[in-house]
């Protein structure tokens, strides 16, 4: 099974050592938990 999404290109982005990068990091995941059905 497949369970891949779409394809698209990436243009822009944060380089890696930005200063910023672990806030984005943190923000992103921080969604990803709160998605997620801890009940199952």
């Amino acid at each position: 099974m497949d369970r891949s999404g779409p394809t698209f290109r990436l243009a822009r982005g944060v380089r890696q050592g930005d200063p910023l990068s672990p806030n984005i990091f943190n923000a992103v995941l921080e969604q990803v938990f709160r998605g997620l059905n801890w009940e199952e």
